[in-house]
């Protein structure tokens, strides 16, 4: 079973989420979602002690006597917390994480292993404050509402010896000092790696009168194992949303095949619709070409017509002319020549009828391109073409226009 020995959050931020003092709100937020609210109950509290008085009982006697020696009120320390808090030298506390097996060792919170783990936890929790004792623990919670079973320790150091100053001060370097671990100039962390590899060898003799083997997965340098986390879950964040991008990326491709296809099969119905139209202009143009042809079949046979009735006219008047002549009575040929012009003038009246009923039938019958297609008028125009037009002027004279017009 493996185990580790991390240092965790700097500052005091730590305790409000070892604690799990969190509204609902922030529960929710991605930096939590590691946590099984529903399991937040079973976490233990092993020790549990408010900062400000561990340090008035911790640095309270050795205060008095540093404010005792000061003749100016200025430079005595009403809250030593406080003052501490503002330095930019000394730690108000430091965290340490303590875990004992992976995912991997663990079949969920009914598993026997993880009630072990708990105690073994806390058996480690009672050595470390007998073998540091200027390391006191003001805060340690075993947290059961994540992947695997671990504590979390939230010390202050406590350094003594000092020469100015309060001669009790928080300094975790000054307090492995008294404890025995002395780093060189050259390299000021090799104190802690002994210190820290020291609780390890205590974690792993736990471990052994337990019948676990040790296997050491996280003595780490991390400043924060929060930042550890979170720069975990940004990874996990980070292959998540490659994956969607991959999935997204393979659905476009889908799609755009799709597309192309669609493509290929409108190029295919545009090329269909442009041989259509083509025929159509065609057709249009053979229709048109009808068209014209019958216009001018219409044109001279009106003009035939024309010329026809007005030699028919003309005959009639010439020969009525005669006969008039032959008249000898004066009232008799007045009578019939006030006659002849009359009707003269009303035949003319008649062929300007007749004319302007012809043109407007031909406008009229005029084919549309729409009618050309859906009626076939290439019958209409080859019946007008193959017409024989005899003319019978006494029809024309006779015909009732006015009757006509009336249409």
């Amino acid at each position: 079973m493996s185990c580790s020995f991390s240092k965790g959050t700097a500052g005091e931020s730590s305790l409000k989420h070892n604690k799990r003092e969190f509204t609902e709100k922030e529960f929710k937020e991605k930096f939590h979602e590691h946590i099984d609210q529903e399991r937040t109950e079973k976490n233990r509290v092993i020790v549990q002690e408010d900062i400000q008085e561990a340090y008035k009982k911790i640095f309270g006697d050795a205060v008095k006597e540093y404010n005792a020696k000061q003749k100016r009120k200025d430079r005595k320390i009403k809250n030593y917390y406080r003052h501490v808090k503002s330095s930019k030298t000394l730690e108000v506390q430091r965290e340490f994480v303590v875990q004992i097996g992976d995912k991997s060792d663990f079949r969920g919170l009914d598993d026997p292993k993880w009630q072990q783990a708990n105690d073994m936890l806390e058996r480690y929790l009672k050595g470390f404050q007998e073998r540091n004792p200027n390391l006191h623990v003001f805060s340690a919670i075993i947290h059961n509402d994540e992947a695997t079973p671990h504590m979390h320790m939230n010390l202050i150091p406590v350094a003594q010896g000092y020469k100015r100053g309060v001669s009790k001060q928080p300094s975790f370097n000054k307090a492995l000092e008294n404890l025995g671990y002395i780093s060189p100039k050259e390299d000021t962390r090799v104190a802690f790696k002994e210190w820290r590899n020291r609780e390890v060898e205590a974690l792993e003799s736990i471990m052994r009168d337990q019948g676990y083997e040790r296997k050491i997965v996280g003595t780490n340098d991390y400043k924060d194992v929060h930042d550890y986390k979170a720069a975990q879950q940004e990874i996990d964040r980070q292959q998540e949303r490659l994956n969607d991008r991959a999935k997204k990326a393979l659905d476009y491709e889908k799609t755009l095949e799709i597309r192309e296809k669609e493509l290929d099969d409108r190029e295919i119905e545009l090329v269909k619709r442009e041989k259509k139209i083509e025929q159509k202009e065609t057709d249009v143009k053979k229709k048109e070409s009808l068209i014209d042809k019958a216009k001018a079949k219409m044109n001279e046979t009106l003009a035939q017509w024309q010329k026809a009735i007005q030699m028919q006219i003309q005959d009639w008047l010439d020969e009525t002319k005669k006969k008039l002549e032959e008249y000898h009575s004066s009232d008799e040929y007045f009578a019939v020549k006030g006659f002849v012009a009359q009707a003269s003038t009303e035949l003319g009246k008649s062929y300007t009828s007749f004319r302007e009923l012809w043109q407007d039938r031909w406008e009229e019958g005029e084919p549309t391109y729409d009618e050309l297609v859906e009626k076939g008028r290439e019958k209409e125009i080859k019946e007008i073409n193959e017409h024989d037009f005899d003319i019978d002027v006494d029809e024309i004279y006779n015909y009732d226009y006015d009757d006509e017009l009336e249409l």
